[in-house]
């Protein structure tokens, strides 16, 4: 086993040998494989990553370890010269490099596309515009480079593109907590609700959001910020399914259980049974107005609509979504 200041050289050095085997690269937990067979490169394995992508990222790991084993297998996923790659590898590492320096806080702070009219064309690259798919809910920088099928460099060189022009904004980390409201705030909005005795379920006070699901995760996200805030044990359910998402604390033993409804009319026939006992139902959007009412009418209750509520609210803005929720607490 040996640690390189130059990777590259190590990987030269039995490329040159024309080595059949496995390129061990272990960098703390993080281990990937480099396959090499008569001195070629033909496939490449770290964590979910295969090909030239888990390639380039091993190679950029700082203070790894390097070892060689004598296996390998026929899988083949790298058909791009040897001779090719090496030469590309620093100007790649160095624009990965590059390129990252724009997003300091990429592993704690998620993207999100901006929504815009669907009548105003699009200016942009075919790589960038590709990606708004996958930035329709917030999605860290990681999480997107590991879904999309492109090179790091394409998939960052495109994200560029969408945030230089306005496209993408970079959403609140949950490490930076903001209050739900002025501790008078909150003790007035537990006043107002135990006056109303409105059914709730011991101290905690369910308030259900219904909306698009990429819509919701907007909203789940900014709750996630807010102080106290803790997430659901059970994680988002992978069907458009209401569930409960979080858990804020309002004023003394008072917590408010915050449910998501993704208005899919699949699953119209559960919705009801989500807000039946809830405190409110907030409508962020007008999915499936129709359903909504119905569900709302069948568990005895009248849906807010959110742009009543606050009308002038930014759901990216997680300020915003605590006075839409003492709002809705109020009403």
């Amino acid at each position: 086993m040996s640690t390189s200041a130059d990777p590259v050289a190590t990987l030269r050095e039995f490329v040159r040998a024309k080595r059949t085997g496995t390129l061990v690269v272990r960098e703390g937990e993080r281990v990937a494989e480099l396959r090499l067979a008569l001195g070629n490169i033909e496939d490449a394995i770290f964590l979910d990553a295969t090909g030239e992508k888990a390639l380039y990222r091993a190679l950029a790991l700082p203070g790894a370890t390097w070892s060689f084993e004598h296996r390998t297998t026929g899988t083949r996923r790298i058909r791009t010269p040897t001779e090719q790659i090496l030469n590309a590898v620093p100007r790649v590492l160095l624009e990965l490099e590059r390129l990252r320096e724009a997003f300091p806080d990429a592993h704690e702070r998620p993207l999100l596309a901006v929504e815009t009219d669907p009548g105003v064309p699009l200016t942009m690259s075919t790589s960038a515009r590709a990606l708004l798919v996958h930035l329709r809910g917030p999605i860290l920088l990681d999480a997107l480079l590991d879904r999309v099928p492109a090179s790091d460099v394409e998939i960052l060189s495109a994200v560029s593109e969408l945030k230089q022009s306005g496209r993408v904004r970079v959403l609140a980390s949950p490490k930076e907590r903001v209050p739900l409201g002025t501790d008078e705030e909150l003790a007035s909005v537990a006043r107002s609700i135990e006056q109303q005795k409105r059914l709730r379920i011991g101290s905690a006070v369910r308030l259900v959001f219904a909306g698009a699901p990429h819509r919701l995760a907007v909203i789940s996200h900014a709750i996630s910020c807010l102080e106290g805030a803790a997430a659901s044990p059970h994680g988002v359910p992978p069907i458009p399914m209401p569930a409960t998402v979080a858990f804020v604390p309002i004023h003394g033993a008072m917590q408010l259980d915050v449910t998501t409804c993704p208005l899919v009319p699949a699953y119209a026939p559960l919705w009801p049974m989500a807000m039946k006992g809830s405190f409110a139902v907030v409508r962020i959007d007008e999915a499936a107005e129709h359903l909504v009412d119905q569900a709302c009418e069948t568990a005895g209750l009248r849906p807010l609509d959110a742009r009543n509520l606050l009308p002038d609210h930014d759901p990216v803005k997680v300020g915003d979504v605590a006075q839409l929720l003492l709002r809705a607490l109020r009403t």
